[in-house]
């Protein structure tokens, strides 16, 4: 198995992908719908990041930075999904 990259690199290497300005919604919805729903295991990618999002459970804690972190990372993984599932006008 080769090394796996350092994140710095995988950082340096998405950089000339980051969005445009000019990135409208129906191409996300796109981009988003062909990485997440082309196959199988685009579709487990996308279950799993739903699962770390515990976007079927409740992400209550009652340590109230704990709490803003999973609220963080729900609000991510729902962001995901909504942009797969709500096609743009």
């Amino acid at each position: 198995m080769p090394p796996k990259p350092a994140p710095e690199s995988i950082i340096a290497e998405l950089a000339p992908h980051w969005p445009r300005s000019d990135y409208s919604a129906l191409e996300r919805y796109q981009d988003f719908r062909t990485v997440f729903m082309a196959n199988e295991r685009s579709r487990r990618v996308l279950s799993q990041i739903l699962a770390w999002g515990k976007v079927h459970e409740t992400c209550f804690d009652t340590d109230s930075r704990m709490h803003a972190m999973l609220e963080g990372q729900r609000n991510l993984a729902l962001r995901v999904l909504h942009t797969i599932h709500k096609e743009p006008v």
